[in-house]
């Protein structure tokens, strides 16, 4: 019941998060947004001038103007693990957020979240200094509240809730609880189970594979696939393809759940429809247009679904 507990009240989180609502600041001006319908509306002051904003979140960004009439400025924002990141006719400047802390201090709700913590495919550490790792990559963070708001590494930007009971700690993970145990210092870390790996925290997420459309004067061939890989461990896969001849179409789907884990350079999942364990041969790779992140499943690329920093 506290898992289901917590999975309500994080999807709740979800919904009532706003990653650009708030007061920010720096020696040169400070400004204040607040939620506004669809948008965002504000001031910005700077040497006793006070100017109206108006900004709209397009993604992980905030794009806005703010001034009147003739002087009226474009801006584009996005969240740091402090405050904001602001850019305006080709200026860049670094914003902190009034009453937020670089790190996770003795006076913030974090405090008992430093120190190393166990998953099963590996150690998300998070130091006083509001740096924090997981495997390779690096990242910065600070606590408000129940939430993590990290940036950097593969995944960008992320507003993480948790909620932190004793040694455990269950962070939301794209609506997926994922639960951690506290490691004591000194400790080396855990083994997954028959060194098969564990649910890597950055696959998990939406895939889609790269649709192909042939089409001739004798018909059109159309196919997509999808894979969703949950933080639980369990995976969604379906597929859909459709034919067309001057005689008519076919449309034909597949489908498919189970479990997974991924280790260096595999992915191992448990199939409802091959009726058991298939080991694909994993790659992660960025889209050579888009630059997209990507897992290529032997050989075949998918890109992500939702939004995601490239891989590094």
């Amino acid at each position: 019941m506290a898992l289901l507990r917590f999975l309500f009240c994080g999807a709740l989180l979800f919904a009532q998060v706003d990653r650009f609502a708030g007061t920010f600041s720096n020696d040169v001006f400070t400004l204040e947004l607040r939620r506004s319908g669809a948008g965002y509306t504000g001031t910005i002051r700077t040497q006793g001038e006070s100017m109206p904003v108006t900004a709209a979140a397009e993604g992980e960004r905030l794009a806005g103007s703010f001034g009147s009439g003739a002087q009226s400025y474009r801006f584009e924002a996005t969240r740091s693990a402090g405050g904001l990141v602001l850019l305006s006719d080709g200026n860049r400047y670094e914003l902190r957020e009034v009453g937020s802390k670089p790190g996770v201090g003795s006076e913030s709700p974090g405090a008992g979240l430093v120190g190393d913590w166990q998953a099963s495919d590996g150690v998300l550490s998070l130091r006083a200094d509001g740096t924090a790792t997981w495997g390779p990559n690096r990242y910065q963070y600070v606590v408000k509240g129940n939430q993590i708001i990290a940036t950097g590494g593969p995944q960008g930007s992320q507003i993480l809730p948790f909620q932190l009971n004793g040694d455990t700690l269950l962070v939301l993970v794209e609506g997926t609880a994922v639960k951690l145990t506290r490691r004591p210092a000194g400790q080396a870390p855990v083994a997954a189970a028959g060194g098969r790996g564990g649910v890597a925290a950055d696959l998990i997420g939406k895939w889609c594979k790269v649709t192909n459309f042939n089409a001739n004067n004798t018909g059109a061939y159309n196919s997509s696939a999808c894979i969703v890989l949950n933080g639980n461990g369990t995976f969604v896969y379906g597929a859909e393809t459709d034919s067309y001849n001057p005689n008519g179409g076919v449309t034909s789907q597949t489908s498919d759940s189970g479990t997974w884990t991924a280790a260096e350079g595999s992915i191992t999942a448990n199939s409802r429809l091959r009726g058991g364990t298939v080991t694909f041969r994993l790659e992660r790779r960025n889209h050579p247009k888009t630059g997209d992140p990507m897992i290529v499943l032997d050989g075949d690329a998918y890109v992500t679904f939702y939004q995601k920093a490239p891989w590094r």
